[in-house]
């Protein structure tokens, strides 16, 4: 099956939202034995094919099925190349489980994954901003020692925008692991410099 005339013929029979409810309903079918000499490279057509569907359709599908792993020549670059774009990873299983939970989520975010980035962009410029101000500055830091519970609503905010790039924008989709071990180092790093500035500062009077 050529895969990008099916998504052609689909967007020039239907519109808007039905063109949308229709791309996610098709499952494409094709032909997974065969790819260890395709022309751009082996499986290249294949891996190809899988990325493009799992990113337009609501899956794919392969006819004949995947042969026996250890048996057949091709069944495990097959069986590589499925797994590695339609599996899920470790740590990710609760935001795909939330995604299917609440799929009118994404059924919004997916679209306007861009106005959501930008969101997000902007929420992380002004916190670090204020931030890197406040540590020159006593007024703010005082500021925020007033008005702590709207800088935890605001944290609160710019966290659920961006577990709703998580959960529904490809882009981020595919970074999940890196997300997951960058905040916990984020984390670990916070702590241990407030840990260590409270040891230097000494005990308060």
């Amino acid at each position: 099956m050529n895969l990008p005339p099916t998504r052609s013929k689909i967007e020039r029979e239907f519109s808007g939202k039905e063109r949308m409810l229709v791309l996610r309903k098709v499952i494409p079918v094709i032909t997974p034995n065969g790819h260890e000499k395709d022309p751009k490279g082996s499986y290249k057509q294949l891996k190809d094919d899988l990325i493009y569907s799992n990113n337009n359709f609501a899956g794919i599908g392969l006819w004949p099925v995947p042969l026996i792993l250890g048996v057949d020549s091709d069944a495990d670059a097959i069986a590589t190349a499925i797994d590695t774009q339609f599996s899920i990873k470790s740590g990710n299983g609760m935001l795909s489980a939330l995604s299917e939970e609440y799929p009118v989520l994404c059924k919004y975010a997916c679209p306007n994954r861009k106005v959501i980035r930008l969101v997000f962009d902007g929420l992380l410029v002004l916190i670090i901003g204020y931030g890197v101000l406040a540590i020159c500055s006593r007024r703010l830091r005082r500021f925020y020692n007033r008005n702590s519970i709207y800088f935890k609503l605001y944290m609160f905010a710019m966290v659920a925008v961006f577990m709703t790039s998580l959960v529904c924008d490809p882009f981020w989709k595919e970074r999940r692991d890196f997300v997951f071990v960058a905040a916990l180092l984020s984390i670990a790093a916070f702590f241990m410099i407030r840990k260590y500035t409270s040891a230097k500062q000494g005990a308060l009077p």
